[in-house]
């Protein structure tokens, strides 16, 4: 009896009798494609009849731990603590026909989203191989006249959308071997080879994928308009493919999309290391200019194309804003009025305040604040907040004598930009003398460190061969002689070094130099809270909240014990990793294990969330 092997081993083998695998083998690729389609109708119909959901199969539950083995923080860190010690046995019980369950029908679905990508992008390489010959492959009558090209022939045919249809295309360029072709040679390979493999198994989605086609996009165009050629580009791209692969298999599509920037300027800084950055060259040219669109309504859009060195200025001015000694921003009560009363209902009409009157806090001129205005705040959102915020700003500067404006400043001090680069790049932005030729950074490749991301799960023995130990899982990474590449503003995000030079004389460049990714300083176990110095090293290594999938920057995070200080945890920098309040809850309460892996910090999801529990990294921090 066949079985399949697409479920985490969970329950029972599924048999696979309602297919006949062996004549499977026998049968044309259009025989094949015809009953999976044939298969799909039948489970779509089955899927929305109502009494479907009474055929789910659920699991037995107990109590004490989630059936992933874990029981909680303290149990996670001596977990930790142990270095892949056993986890307790689970007591929650998954059903024979594990396949019939929730979680496994999601599992299903994903692969067989990911497999239509697979068969549309060989698919379509196969549509682009026969354009010039339609009348014998597409039944065409007038060769010359019946199909432009592929992407016509995808819109007409299949009624796709010219975006999805060019998304199908870039996906067989990047993924697909040229049909027809000898596939040993370069030219007819795919351009990405590990990515096409990741891609073809099913392991990389079909939009993350996208995401990585068009950096790589955006990177052929950096590299002509920069003076370099497209191979220099390929050959920093395959030395940077192993950490895009991580990344593309275990990142949300959200995540790696703003992740795009990041990779862009590191990547960019290798092809071109003086010269501009990415958003200089490929963005659309700002201008500063304040642009405004009216509605019929009398409403309107008020919006700015701003430079990277102002926009940088604005997103610290709303940092300083939003979380300024924690005391409420400047807003008048009548201007929150005017900003949310279309949007927002009025708070102390639908949750009263018992003495509107009442003194609650002080704004930062020290002058009181009542409930009522702190009710009226709260019932604002951030947009609304900072719009205020902006809005009242314009209203003051408005009935300013114009040699008052020079003084005015945000809160009576300057917000402050720190910059944070590794030390070879900080000389170059300050104009200090190049290090010591051993401790630069090699040009080119292999100046690339690639960024770990992934890793198995430690604890399923069977992934672990006679060349692959177990105690590897406790070594460290070996740090190069030279510092790693590094540039952006801390609580804003990359800045690539020719955006950062701009900014050096109004900024503190704060150049941090690291033994290895994730270890910093060193305190011993003398205190249960972390110091000043501790926490703004912390907060520069991690820069967000660690968990996968996470963008919260640092300013709005908790630092965490890995190893909690009542298990024995030493409050330094190793035992430490920022964490927003969301997912610091999420730690707690057992969702997200904290796991030590090669030196590295690692996130491994509770087994309700991922059965396979791989170890993760944050792609958006840490690459």
């Amino acid at each position: 009896m066949d079985r399949t092997e697409i479920l985490p081993p969970i329950g029972l083998p599924v048999s696979t009798d309602i297919v006949d695998l062996h004549a499977a083998d026998d049968a044309s690729i259009g025989e094949i494609i015809h009953a999976a389609t044939t298969l799909s109708r039948i489970a779509a119909a089955r899927m929305a009849d109502p009494t479907t959901f009474s055929e789910l199969a659920t699991f037995t539950q107990s109590g004490g731990a989630d059936w992933s083995g874990f029981q909680g923080s303290e149990q996670h860190t001596a977990a930790t603590e142990a270095e892949y010690a056993a986890v307790p046995p689970p007591t929650a019980t998954p059903p024979e026909n594990y396949c019939d369950t929730l979680p496994a029908l999601g599992i299903m679905f994903t692969q067989l989203m990911r497999s239509n990508d697979v068969m549309m992008a060989h698919y379509v390489s196969m549509v682009g191989s026969v354009m010039r010959d339609q009348i014998k492959y597409l039944g065409a009558t007038h060769a010359e006249t019946s199909f432009r090209d592929s992407r016509q022939y995808l819109r007409d045919t299949m009624k796709l959308s010219s975006n999805t249809a060019q998304r199908h295309l870039d996906r067989a360029t990047y993924f697909a071997t040229r049909p027809g072709a000898d596939p040993q040679q370069q030219a007819n390979q795919p351009i990405f080879p590990k990515l096409a493999e990741s891609f073809t198994a099913g392991r990389l989605p079909g939009e993350n994928a996208d995401r990585l086609v068009g950096m790589d996009k955006d990177l052929i165009e950096y590299a002509k308009k920069s003076g370099k050629t497209t191979e220099f580009k390929d050959q920093i791209m395959h030395v940077f493919e192993h950490g895009l692969l991580e990344a593309g298999e275990s990142a949300s599509p959200e995540e790696l999309s703003q992740q795009k920037r990041r990779w862009m300027d590191r990547i960019a800084h290798e092809i071109s290391p003086d010269g501009p950055s990415p958003a200089q060259l490929l963005s659309k040219q700002a201008d500063n200019a304040l642009k405004t669109r009216g509605r019929p309504d009398g409403s309107g859009r008020i919006w700015m194309d701003a430079t990277p060195e102002v926009y940088a200025k604005f997103k610290n001015f709303i940092l300083h804003q939003s979380n300024f000694n924690g005391k409420a921003p400047v807003i008048s009560p009548e201007l929150a009025e005017l900003l949310n009363s279309d949007t927002t209902p009025d708070l102390n009409r639908t949750v009263p305040v018992e003495d509107p009157e009442k003194t609650v806090g002080e704004d930062s001129d020290g002058q009181p604040v009542s409930a009522g205005y702190m009710a009226l705040i709260d019932s604002m959102t951030h947009g609304q907040k900072l719009g205020a915020i902006l809005v009242g700003m314009l209203n003051t500067i408005l009935s300013m004598d114009p040699a008052e404006i020079g003084v005015k400043k945000c809160h009576g001090a300057s917000a402050q930009l720190v910059v944070v680069q590794d030390i070879q790049t900080a000389y170059k932005t300050l104009g200090y003398q190049p290090l010591p030729t051993q401790a630069q950074r090699p040009p080119g490749p292999e100046g690339l460190s690639p960024p770990v991301i992934k890793r198995s799960n430690p604890d399923i023995v069977k992934t672990r061969g006679p060349d692959d130990p177990a105690e590897e899982f406790n070594d460290h990474i070996n740090p190069v002689p030279w510092t790693p590449y590094e540039s952006e503003v801390l609580n804003s995000g990359p800045m690539h070094p020719a955006d950062t030079e701009i900014l050096a004389c109004n900024a503190e460049i704060v150049a941090q130099i690291r033994n290895g990714p994730d270890a910093v300083l060193h305190q011993e176990r003398t205190k249960r809270l972390f110091t000043t110095a501790q926490r703004r090293a912390i907060l520069t290594r991690d820069r967000g909240c660690q968990t996968p999938g996470c963008t919260v920057p640092a300013a709005y995070c908790d630092i965490h014990h890995i190893i909690s200080w009542h298990s024995g945890g030493k409050t330094n920098e190793n035992n430490a990793v920022t964490l927003c309040s969301r997912h610091h809850t999420a730690v707690h309460d057992g969702t997200w294990a904290i796991r030590k892996a090669h030196g590295l910090t690692f996130f491994q999801p509770a087994g309700w969330l991922d059965p396979y529990q791989p170890l993760l990294r944050n792609a958006y921090w840490n690459i």
